[in-house]
């Protein structure tokens, strides 16, 4: 029997990787961002957590979607500093940037274990076409 213990070493590396990726990038975006900030910035950074959650998987996207939220609300809507954002529009803007993230983590997450089964051609469909009843009689 094969010791588990360094499978799930390399999964949690892996996904802090993933959190640590999105918060620098949170953290590059926010500093460069031009001010004032659009509530739409956040919607782009979706295609970052995109990436990550394809590339790192499910739990590295959904982290890396609550820590850049974390991220743009401590430093890039005021009042600087803190979690809480003053404008609605803005804190709508993250809630529906971390919804996305979370949902769309689940989804672009490659599938472990997940293989065509042997059935199957390569196409997707079958080859063959089905026999009729009549030639099915004649046998």
């Amino acid at each position: 029997m094969r010791n588990p213990l360094p499978q799930r070493l390399d999964d949690g590396v892996r996904v802090l990787m993933g959190v640590a990726l999105a918060a620098g990038a949170a953290i590059l975006v926010s500093a460069t961002a031009p001010r004032p900030t659009s509530p739409w910035l956040p919607f782009a950074f979706l295609i970052i957590v995109f990436g990550l959650a394809w590339r790192y998987g499910a739990v590295a996207g959904m982290l890396g979607s609550v820590a850049s939220v974390a991220v743009f609300a401590i430093t890039l809507y005021p009042p600087l500093g803190s979690l809480s954002v003053g404008s609605t529009s803005e804190r709508q803007a993250l809630s529906w940037m971390l919804l996305a993230g979370v949902a769309f983590s689940f989804l672009l997450a490659p599938r472990k274990g997940w293989r065509r089964p042997p059935d199957l051609p390569a196409g997707g469909a079958s080859e063959q076409q089905p026999r009729s009843q009549e030639a099915s009689k004649q046998d």
